[in-house]
């Protein structure tokens, strides 16, 4: 079985969730995860309602939470960001990112 969810609008339209039983489930039984997709509300997080692209700060700033859930992930979670993987396999690594030489 698949189940797929959407949210909307600040998380206020929910639609129906979509279950689905196909031949193809088994072959997906040793791939079973959780996907998380997130796109941005430019609008909103920037009070601007012409905004299209994201600052570059607040991008910096999202590419850095990233990284926050890769690192604390303990390598358990594979973490993408526009499909490049963020390979941190423990948190050591993910310190590592910040130390100073």
């Amino acid at each position: 079985k698949t189940y797929k969810q959407v949210w909307e609008d600040n998380m206020h339209t929910c639609h129906e969730a979509e279950i689905t039983t196909e031949d193809t489930a088994a072959s997906f039984k040793e791939l079973d995860y959780t996907k998380i997709s997130f796109v941005p509300d430019l609008a909103r997080l920037t009070s601007d309602p012409t905004m299209t692209i994201l600052p570059e700060e607040e991008y910096k700033l999202m590419q850095r939470r990233v990284v926050d859930i890769a690192g604390c992930s303990g390598g358990k979670l594979t973490v993408t960001l526009n499909g490049s993987e963020i390979s941190v396999s423990e948190f050591e690594d993910y310190v590592n990112l910040y130390r100073q030489p």
